[in-house]
Formats: structure tokens, C-alpha cells, sequence
């Protein structure tokens, strides 16, 4: 469930900080009313936060994945972890 982030229509909140975060579903509709003091509010677009991580091998490996890198025509070879060193689709 992604984290919407609203603020008050009119910039304050009596009870609270002026903008708050709230967890939904995407088919619930949007807040209309801040849930401390019922003070009108809107939900806000926010940024997306992304995170690309980029590991060696040997961590792959570490962490139990398995690579094969394609040797020819339904042949892959082994690269890195656990299984077999080939594996073919039998052509």
C-alpha cells in the first residue's frame, strides 16, 4: 500500500503538524478532512524514492542466487552459485 502525503488547505493544523503521511489503499478515496482536528485537507504529489543496487558476483552469489550466461543455440553456462555448470532445453 503506497504512503499519501496531505496538507491542510489552509496551512495549519490546530492539533498536529500542518502535513501528515497516511497509509492507503489506491482505491481508497482521498482524505477530505485532516483526521486530528477536521480541518480540510488535499493529498499532495510527492517525489518517488528509488534505489538501484548494483552487486558483484561474489555477493550474489553470497546472498544464493545462481547466473548462467547463454554458451550457444539452448546451452547456458554456469557463471555463478548453486546448480548445475550447464543447462540445455533439450534441442
Amino acid at each position: 500500500m503506497p504512503i499519501y502525503e496531505y496538507a491542510h488547505d489552509d496551512g495549519r493544523c490546530e492539533k498536529g503538524p500542518d502535513r501528515f503521511e497516511v497509509l492507503q489503499k489506491m482505491s481508497d478515496p482521498p482524505l477530505g478532512v485532516c483526521p486530528r482536528c477536521g480541518g480540510k485537507v488535499h493529498r499532495l504529489i510527492s517525489d518517488v524514492s528509488t534505489t538501484v543496487y548494483k552487486y558483484s558476483a561474489k555477493d550474489a552469489a553470497r546472498a544464493g542466487f545462481t547466473q548462467y550466461r547463454r554458451a550457444g543455440k539452448g546451452i547456458y553456462e554456469k557463471e555463478f552459485g548453486q546448480g548445475p555448470g550447464v543447462i540445455s532445453d533439450g534441442s
